[in-house]
C-alpha cells in the first residue's frame, strides 16, 4: 500500500494584512470633550482569534501630553466581546494617533483618529489563510496568488484563498471537492489544481485519491473541471515555455504511478505519456521546453526506496533523457538561478533516518555537476527563485516539528546566507508573484496548523512585513 511517511509537524509565520480605512471622523470641538466615552472599532477577518494574541495598539491623545496607552487586542476582545475578528475599544472622546503592532512586523499607523459617538471603523483585512491548514496547492496568476485546499486535524477543505498582491485584499472561492496533496500550477490565463486526496464531506468521511482537475480562467472569471487520466496523490508538475503542462507520477492506492498527463494550453487538449520509472514525491521544474522530474520514491509505494534518477521530458517531441543526483532522496525542491538548477535537501533512502543537507547543482550551460550544503539538513522544505536568488525555507528533521531555517543563495555573488521564517514549520506551500515569494501555511507539531504567509522580497533579499 502507498505510504508517504510524511510527518505532521509544522509552523508558519503569522501573516497580518493591514488594509483600507473604512471611515475617519475628523476632529471638531465636540470631539475634544473630555470625560465622556466614545468607541473606536477595529475589524479583522481571521480564522482564529489567537492570531491576535500578541497584537497591541499604542494610543496617544493628540490634544494632551499624557503618556500613551498600550492596549492588548485580545484583552479588548474579552472586555468588549464582538463578533469574531471585531474589536470595540472604549476611549474618551478626542483625537488620537494609533499604531497597531505585532512582533516581527512593521507597525501600521493611523493618525488623527477621532473618537465620538460615530465609532469610526478601521479594517485590518484578512490575517493569513482563512483556515489554518497544510498541503495547500498554490498557483500564481496575474496579480493574484491562489492558495487552494489543504487539511488540518478537523477536516479537509475546498477553500481557495485568493490574495491580490497589489492591494493585500483577500477573496475566497472553492474547489469542486475538498482536496489536499495535489499540485497547483498556472499557464496562460488559467490556474490549475490537479489530483490529490479528496473527501466528499466535512471531516474525513468518504475520502479517496482523486483525479479531479479544477481550472480557474482569469479572463472569464469562471471555474471549470476536468479529470486526469488516473487518480493519484503526491504528483509533480511543470509548465514549459511553449505552453505544455506536464503532470507526472504520484501514488495510487497500490503504489507509485508512471502516468504522465499532458495539457496543451494552445489547443486546450489533453494527452498522456509514460514516466520511465514510476515514483511519487518527485521534485519538478520546467526549463524552456523541457521538464525535469528529480528523485522520488518507488515503485512499490512503501516510501523506503528512493532514487537518484532525473527524468527530463520534452512534451513537444515526446522524448526523454536522464541525469542523476549525487544521492537518492525525495520531498525536496528544485529551483533555477541563471544557468543552474539547484536540488536541495530531502528525505534520504532509509526510514527513519536523518534528512539530507546536500544541494546538487547542475549547470545547464556545460552539463557539469557540483554540490553545496544547506545550513541544516532537512526534508519537506520548499524553494523559490526569481532567476537570480534562490530561497529554501522551512521543513523538518527527525520529526522535530518543523524548522524556521531559510537558506538564501545569490547566484551573482555565488554566496549563501541564512534567514528565518516568522514561525518554524513544515509542509509549507510556496508561490512566486512578481519579485516576491509567498510561503503559505503548514504545520508545527503533530496537530498544530498554521495560517501564516511569510513574504520574501527578492529585491531586498529579505523577508518583509506582511503589512501591505
Amino acid at each position: 500500500m502507498y505510504s508517504s511517511k510524511r510527518k505532521t509537524s509544522l509552523h508558519f509565520m503569522t501573516f497580518i494584512v493591514f488594509s483600507s480605512i473604512f471611515s475617519v471622523s475628523r476632529c471638531t470641538s465636540k470631539n475634544e470633550q473630555s470625560g465622556s466615552a466614545g468607541n473606536f472599532k477595529i475589524i479583522g477577518k481571521i480564522a482564529n482569534t489567537s492570531d491576535f494574541s500578541d497584537v497591541t495598539i499604542q494610543v496617544s491623545n493628540v490634544q494632551s501630553s499624557l503618556a500613551s496607552k498600550i492596549l492588548n487586542l485580545m484583552a479588548i476582545k474579552e472586555e468588549h466581546p464582538k463578533s469574531n475578528g471585531e474589536f470595540l475599544i472604549g476611549l474618551e472622546r478626542g483625537c488620537y494617533n494609533m499604531s497597531v503592532n505585532k512582533p516581527g512586523f512593521r507597525s501600521r499607523g493611523f493618525e488623527n483618529v477621532c473618537v465620538d459617538d460615530s465609532a469610526p471603523e478601521y479594517d485590518l483585512g484578512q490575517v493569513g489563510l482563512s483556515i489554518e491548514r497544510r498541503f495547500v496547492m498554490t498557483a500564481s496568476l496575474d496579480k493574484y496568488v491562489f492558495m487552494a485546499g489543504g487539511y488540518n486535524a478537523a477536516s479537509m477543505f475546498s477553500t481557495v484563498d485568493i490574495l491580490d498582491v497589489a492591494t493585500g485584499k483577500m477573496d475566497v472561492a472553492n474547489l469542486s471537492k475538498r482536496r489536499a496533496r495535489g499540485v497547483g500550477i498556472s499557464v496562460g490565463s488559467k490556474a490549475i489544481f490537479a489530483g490529490g486526496e479528496a473527501c466528499e464531506s466535512e471531516g474525513y468521511s468518504s475520502c479517496n485519491i482523486s483525479s479531479v482537475v479544477d481550472i480557474f480562467d482569469i479572463d472569464s472569471k469562471t471555474w471549470s473541471t476536468t479529470s486526469l487520466s488516473a487518480a493519484r496523490v503526491d504528483l509533480s508538475a511543470g509548465v514549459t515555455s511553449d505552453g505544455y503542462v506536464v503532470f507526472a507520477g504520484g501514488a495510487n492506492a497500490t503504489g507509485a504511478s508512471n502516468v504522465v498527463d499532458i495539457y496543451n494550453s494552445a489547443s486546450g487538449t489533453w494527452s498522456t505519456a509514460t514516466l520511465p520509472a514510476a515514483r511519487f514525491g518527485m521534485s519538478a521544474i520546467a526549463v524552456g521546453t523541457k521538464v525535469f522530474f528529480a528523485g522520488g520514491s518507488g515503485p512499490d509505494g512503501s516510501g523506503v526506496t528512493k532514487t537518484t534518477r532525473i527524468d527530463i521530458f520534452e512534451p513537444s517531441t515526446g522524448t526523454w533523457a536522464v541525469e542523476n543526483l549525487s544521492i537518492a532522496r525525495r520531498y525536496f525542491p528544485t529551483v533555477k538561478v541563471g544557468t543552474k538548477l539547484l536540488f536541495a535537501g530531502g528525505q534520504l533512502d532509509c526510514w527513519p533516518c536523518s534528512p539530507s543537507s546536500v544541494v546538487d547543482i547542475y549547470d545547464m550551460s556545460n552539463g557539469s555537476w557540483s554540490t553545496a550544503t544547506l545550513s541544516n539538513p532537512r526534508e519537506l522544505l520548499v524553494g523559490a527563485s526569481d532567476g537570480v536568488v534562490a530561497v529554501f525555507a522551512g521543513g523538518e528533521a527527525n520529526g522535530n516539528g518543523g524548522m524556521d531555517t531559510v537558506d538564501i543563495y545569490n547566484s551573482y555573488t555565488n554566496t549563501w546566507t541564512t534567514s528565518a521564517l516568522s514561525q518554524a514549520r513544515t509542509n509549507i506551500a510556496v508561490a512566486v508573484n512578481g519579485n516576491k515569494a509567498y510561503f503559505v501555511g503548514g504545520n508545527f507539531g503533530s496537530n498544530s496548523f498554521s495560517n501564516v504567509i511569510d513574504i520574501f522580497d527578492f529585491s531586498s533579499k529579505s523577508f518583509i512585513s506582511s503589512s501591505f
